[in-house]
């Protein structure tokens, strides 16, 4: 969640009036839910590549800092 919303992702995120009134750019879910939808996408357009340069980017300082490794792969 925190990388999405470093990036503002939530902005881009197309909804409801409703849904963004109740602050569905900012809900955890919606986050991230788009941000696996872009890493799929970044991987579609540009390869296995551009996808790992992307997660390198911004998982990096979170990858190097860890002890434990986490118990999913929603747990970082």
């Amino acid at each position: 969640v925190e990388i999405a919303q470093s990036i503002n992702l939530g902005i881009f995120i197309i909804m409801s009036d409703g849904e963004r009134s109740c602050g569905g750019a900012n809900n955890s879910n919606n986050l991230e839910n788009a941000l696996e939808a872009l890493i799929g996408a970044i991987y579609l357009d540009g390869g296995l590549k551009a996808a790992k340069d992307f997660i390198f980017l911004f998982w990096k300082d979170s990858a190097t800092h860890m002890k434990v490794p986490p118990q999913d792969a929603k747990t970082i």
